[in-house]
């Protein structure tokens, strides 16, 4: 890959950081280009061409504007900074502070780094992309999605999720290979178009064969139980839901997936019905029964808005099913483990 580096002619300060810009040519594994924005409302540029995108203080949306004093644990004055929109991947510094937005291979830096002093401003760069390399890995998960959905066709002898796996192969082929998000593209599609225009075109394709496979496929996962559909609300039975954690195996219970695909309000919760814990019903869930997706937040929701309900559906039991404590609304150490 030609690894190569773009500072276009009002960009930051180049001497001062085109060292630090070519060692993340290496981190990152594509060309990067550099473009001093001073702007809202600057769209992600396409990704298609491998490069990242790093617009220096620019935001995807308009958002208010402020000054700061302090950055990464350096004494600045009186740099100009934006606010993030909350869409997308948000990068803080040791105060917490934001400091950067990521969006389908576009960085966009929220502060004038020209109105960092001399010497300063290296490090601050440095340490802004070191930022987003960890963020990426974070969202690099292994094919866990894929065998699972393996498993279920070997289970139910048939090929009829044979269009989900290959896009799950595709997905998590994209995580490894990239090390980037899980499908950040939900953004990106806020800042063009509605979701309502796409459940719309999607309902049109949504045949009634598509939709009975689907059924019957959810059906098998949850031992035959029935799938239920009440105005916006999709509950799918997912049987005895249980966590292997550090040896240990935690009984959560019998739980009931309600996947919510309005427009405005779609989301996942979560019923056990085995009896919640703190009326938590489950690790990643709220006295709500909201489930907290954390880093597959923008994946479902996209697959929501696509009304791809079965690929939610898989993704999210696969969650569920492998504990991480910093995803935690109660720890698992409340469920009782299977002797």
């Amino acid at each position: 890959m030609n690894h190569s580096l773009y500072l276009n002619s009002n960009s930051v300060r180049r001497d001062e950081v085109k060292a630090v810009l070519t060692k993340y040519l290496l981190v990152f594994n594509c060309p990067i280009e550099v473009n001093y924005a001073r702007s809202w409302d600057v769209l992600p540029k396409d990704s298609s061409d491998g490069r990242l995108y790093i617009h220096i203080l620019a935001s995807p949306s308009t958002t208010r504007t402020s000054t700061i004093n302090r950055l990464y644990s350096h004494t600045v004055s009186n740099v100009l900074k934006m606010d993030p929109t909350g869409s997308n991947i948000t990068l803080y510094d040791e105060s917490n502070v934001a400091i950067a937005e990521y969006l389908d291979k576009n960085l966009y830096i929220l502060i004038n780094l020209n109105d960092i002093p001399v010497g300063i401003l290296a490090d601050v760069l440095d340490k802004i992309l070191d930022d987003l390399n960890q963020s990426l890995l974070a969202y690099n998960t292994p094919g866990q999605v894929t065998r699972r959905l393996q498993q279920l066709i070997n289970l139910t002898g048939t090929n009829s999720l044979s269009t989900s796996m290959a896009r799950l192969k595709q997905i998590d082929g994209e995580l490894a290979n990239l090390r980037t998000q899980m499908i950040q593209n939900m953004a990106k599609h806020r800042l063009i178009t509605s979701r309502l225009t796409i459940a719309q075109e999607t309902e049109k394709n949504f045949t009634q064969d598509m939709a009975k496979e689907m059924y019957e496929t959810l059906k098998a996962m949850g031992n035959g139980q029935e799938v239920t559909v009440t105005g916006n609300e999709i509950r799918v039975p997912l049987g005895e839901i249980k966590i292997n954690h550090e040896g240990n195996i935690y009984l959560i219970g019998d739980t009931i997936l309600v996947i919510n695909t309005s427009i405005n309000g779609g989301g996942i919760r979560c019923i056990n019905q085995s009896g919640s814990i703190n009326s938590h019903p489950h690790p990643f869930a709220d006295q709500k029964g909201n489930v907290y997706l954390g880093p597959i937040t923008d994946s479902v929701a996209k697959l929501i808005g696509e009304m791809d309900i079965l690929t939610t559906v898989l993704i999210v039991v696969e969650y569920l099913q492998n504990y991480n404590e910093s995803e935690a609304r109660l720890t698992i150490d409340h469920w009782p483990i299977v002797t």
